[in-house]
């Protein structure tokens, strides 16, 4: 159950919230990157970046998957100072991945493509707000989720021993 509920919950948030602009698969790509060895993380990302780029016609096939791959592998290298099993840890994590994600789409928007001038206000907006807002995203529907499931599991486990 543990492995299916954040792939399960990534699908429903991008059924459910089609209009709000989340990296909606930046928690499973973390959690990813805190539990799996490099080379399943970056298939975890190719996979995350195709669904991105299926699910959005705005920008040219491969442009989520290349940025999604490029922020796995410069968060990649800080997975050993957050742990998967802390409540915060996965909303941080989340939240450095989705900067670092924004911040290179913005980049490659501005060199490839007609983008709007760059204004602090805008960065700020993007970068670190909208990272924010990821981590909690991945707070709330990631960590929770998890979290309560790992006590249900402790509870049903210790039942089924005191009752035999």
């Amino acid at each position: 159950m543990r492995k299916v509920l954040p792939l399960v919950l990534t699908l429903l948030s991008f059924i459910l919230f089609p209009k709000v602009k989340l990296t909606f698969i930046a928690p499973l790509l973390t959690l990813s990157a805190l539990t799996l060895d490099t080379s399943k993380v970056y298939r975890y990302a190719i996979f995350g970046g195709i669904l991105l780029d299926l699910l959005n016609s705005e920008y040219r096939f491969g442009f989520f998957t290349f940025s999604c791959l490029f922020a796995t592998w410069v968060v990649h290298s800080q997975r050993h100072n957050f742990f998967a099993d802390k409540l915060w840890g996965l909303a941080l994590y989340t939240s450095l991945f989705s900067g670092a994600k924004i911040l290179f789409e913005i980049i490659a928007l501005g060199i490839f493509s007609s983008l709007p001038p760059f204004t602090w206000k805008g960065i700020f907006s993007e970068c670190i707000i909208m990272s924010v807002v990821d981590g909690f995203y991945a707070l709330l529907i990631f960590t929770g989720p998890l979290y309560l499931a790992t006590i249900i599991e402790k509870r049903y486990i210790r039942w089924k021993y005191q009752k035999s």
